[in-house]
């Protein structure tokens, strides 16, 4: 249980802080090289991926 617990803590804990860097830094705008990832990352799927299965990107 306390494994678990930490877990769950620590996850919050860097979403927050991720999402706060976010809000408060990045202006809810995500880089070039951040965008290109992003798109490219449908092409590089193999078949029967999420893509494929649950629509385009």
């Amino acid at each position: 249980m306390v494994p678990t617990s930490t877990n769950l803590v620590l996850t919050v804990t860097f979403w927050r802080i991720g999402h706060l860097i976010d809000l408060d830094i990045l202006n809810q705008q995500r880089s070039d090289y951040g965008k290109l990832i992003v798109a490219s990352l449908g092409d590089n799927c193999p078949p029967n991926t999420a893509i494929e299965r649950y629509g385009p990107k």
